[in-house]
């Protein structure tokens, strides 16, 4: 038995890089190495800026985070830090050069064991049987992250209104700031096959939109032309909607302390265009 090892309950969140076995078979070992570096130290370093005490698990493409501090203070920063991780996407592809890896993840609530250390077996009549530095997580929480993670149809951070709920019956007033400042957003989650009820995490970041949303319309337009890319089309699709409705219902938000910037104008015509392309193709299928 291992007793000693602690049972936790509360929020977590599961991201994926998505394309990461792509990214490995089209790029130098070097290449996959630096980036995925840059993930996971950005992950590291949003938790510094948040100053909150987050823990990090890596396995694979697979990012686990934990709140380690279940408070109102603790959710709060989790999600910021969490909304930070994802609007890295968005900015980097901005920098020339910068090839950034997109992530997908959802956040959860409940019972799992997140244990990184020695862990032992008891056999009658014999002696235990230790291995050393061992870490894993295990649970209901992270199968219920998992689960919603993989149906997903878009580059964004989520959690289902079920989990909303709970959020909101531990942690009221972070909630309630959080919706109020638009870092959680009410919105029908794309799945593979439907929608469901939830809420996104905002990628966006007011003073950088503009740059962001045009450069990802690109990124599309690139996408619907390459027949090798079929398969992530809808993602990309999703996520430009996103972001579109963002703009449109949500003023461009998080805003902090009610403070209004004024949007920036933005075209909107190669958003358009796209999602005709996209609809017209859809429908020739």
């Amino acid at each position: 038995m291992n007793n000693s090892i602690p049972i936790y309950n509360g929020p977590i969140a599961v991201l994926d890089m998505l394309g990461f076995k792509d990214y490995v078979k089209l790029n130098t070992i070097q290449s996959v190495i630096d980036e995925y570096a840059h993930v996971i130290t950005s992950s590291f370093f949003t938790a510094d800026v948040m100053k909150e005490k987050l823990e990090f698990m890596v396995y694979s493409d697979t990012i686990a985070i934990r709140l380690i501090e279940n408070s109102e203070k603790g959710f709060y920063n989790f999600i910021m830090a969490i909304q930070l991780i994802n609007h890295q996407y968005f900015y980097k592809c901005q920098i020339p050069g910068f090839n950034p890896i997109p992530i997908r993840g959802a956040i959860s609530f409940g019972e799992y064991s997140w244990h990184k250390g020695d862990i032992s077996t008891q056999v009658v009549n014999r002696n235990p049987i230790v291995a050393k530095n061992i870490n894993f997580i295990v649970g209901q929480a992270i199968l219920d992250a998992h689960d919603l993670e993989s149906k997903q149809s878009w580059i964004a951070i989520s959690f289902t209104s079920e989990m909303g709920e709970l959020f909101k019956k531990n942690f009221p007033n972070a909630f309630y700031n959080l919706e109020k400042s638009k870092h959680i957003v009410e919105y029908n989650i794309p799945l593979h096959e439907g929608t469901i009820k939830g809420y996104v995490i905002n990628p966006t970041e007011r003073a950088t939109f503009n740059d962001s949303f045009l450069l990802f319309c690109e990124k599309c337009n690139q996408i619907l032309e390459d027949p090798t890319k079929k398969a992530v089309t809808e993602k990309y699709i999703n996520t430009l909607k996103l972001l579109k409705t963002i703009y449109d219902e949500n003023n461009l938000c998080p805003r902090y302390d009610n403070e209004l910037i004024p949007r920036k104008p933005i075209d909107f015509n190669s958003f358009e265009d796209i999602v005709a392309k996209f609809a017209l193709e859809s429908d020739n299928k």
